[in-house]
């Protein structure tokens, strides 16, 4: 790989990708950092220059480009990159919230950095047994298309799903889903077949990527940071060239199946409102 060029330079690209980067063994001289400004960003010790994304004008074939930015300028800058090299591999972050793109790059070497289908696999190599149908239960711990991803990881496709105010149930080819309650991580909790689901031990430098532990964390308390560990799964598996990826029609299913997850009640009343034009 001759370099790894990121789009973005907010949160999601210094609380995670570049820590990710460093995690794996790419070199420093190896990261190239565009966005709408030139700046400096200092994450864990080091000193990354950002350049101008207009400076951006070449890009070798065996590159990789991480589109970190909102969704909103996603498709534009997809399209500025692929103008440039259209035979690139190229990651972009969720949410997936429009079909265009898939119309646009289904041929192109796109994968969907979704962190917890990649987390949902790790614990599976490392401490999760799964049977012929398994049941896994989310209190106040699930977090949108995230939640339908790590579900799906292990459960396989959602082919059915209902929710009612804090009630979510899905029906997947290895088992039944069931989220409750509203996101609090703090408080949180997952189950696999009854069991919590607890964090794995972890290398050294597995426990200062997630940023250290402590006697207090569960899955849903970390879960962000977690997420990390799939990440590193996800980036080694574009580097090498793997199969086992997120396709951009994968994760738009995710972000269209997620859209049933929530405060359902809060939408009946909307809905209630606008039938009534009654005020609360």
């Amino acid at each position: 790989m001759s370099n790894f060029i990121i789009i973005g330079s907010g949160r999601r690209v210094q609380q995670d990708i570049l820590p990710v980067l460093s995690f794996i063994g790419i070199a420093i001289d190896k990261i190239q950092i565009y966005a709408k400004r030139e700046k400096h960003i200092f994450v864990r010790d080091v000193n990354y220059e950002v350049k101008n994304l207009n400076k951006l004008q070449f890009i070798e074939n065996d590159s990789i480009v991480y589109i970190a930015i909102t969704s909103n300028a996603v498709e534009s800058v997809t399209e500025f990159i692929l103008s440039i090299n259209n035979n690139i591999r190229i990651i972009i972050d969720t949410p997936i919230n429009k079909k265009s793109l898939i119309r646009k790059f289904e041929n192109n070497k796109i994968s969907v950095a979704e962190d917890a289908h990649f987390l949902a696999k790790y614990l599976l190599k490392r401490n999760l047994k799964i049977n012929k149908f398994n049941i896994i239960i989310f209190y106040k711990s699930a977090m949108s298309y995230h939640a339908i991803a790590f579900i799906e990881s292990i459960l396989s496709k959602i082919i059915f799903h209902i929710t009612f105010f804090h009630f979510y149930l899905a029906i997947s080819c290895k088992g039944i889903s069931i989220i409750l309650g509203k996101k609090d991580y703090e408080t949180g909790k997952i189950w696999l077949n009854f069991s919590r689901i607890t964090i794995p031990e972890l290398t050294k430098n597995e426990e200062k990527l997630i940023g250290g532990r402590s006697d207090y964390d569960t899955i849903s308390y970390r879960f962000l940071d977690l997420k990390r560990l799939g990440l590193v799964m996800l980036i080694n598996n574009c580097i090498d060239k793997k199969d086992d990826k997120i396709s951009l029609k994968n994760a738009y299913s995710h972000f269209l199946k997620s859209n049933l997850i929530g405060d359902f009640q809060n939408y009946c009343i909307k809905i209630f409102k606008k039938i009534f034009k009654f005020r609360f």
